[in-house]
């Protein structure tokens, strides 16, 4: 992601500002300034990268049921915004542990 990071003018990133562990499982929204939903994604990793046209957005981030939400302006020059998420302790210990998780088989 870092070598294409340059193409987008809007990079977020996510993680658990305890231990800097990277954050998925992000739902984020963007409406533009008229009120229309534009996006709406959850996150399979730390990083969204946005390529948008210039203008004010409001952005809603949403993790375990804590929100944030704030006005962002996209201009030419890159905005990089790093929003810090508590991780609940079993992801923490499922972290620490650094072992994969169990593949069980799709039920018929």
């Amino acid at each position: 992601m870092q070598a294409i990071a340059g193409q987008f003018n809007v990079r977020l990133s996510f993680q658990d500002p305890s231990e800097g562990n990277p954050v998925s499982g992000v739902t984020l929204i963007l409406v533009n300034e008229q009120g229309n939903r534009l996006l709406r994604l959850v996150s399979d990793g730390p990083l969204v990268y946005l390529k948008l046209p210039h203008g004010r957005y409001y952005l809603t981030l949403i993790y375990q049921d804590v929100d944030h939400e704030q006005w962002i302006t996209a201009e030419a020059e890159p905005m990089d915004l790093t929003f810090l998420f508590n991780l609940i302790h079993l992801e923490r210990d499922w972290l620490h542990a650094r072992t994969r998780t169990p593949q069980y088989p799709t039920p018929t």
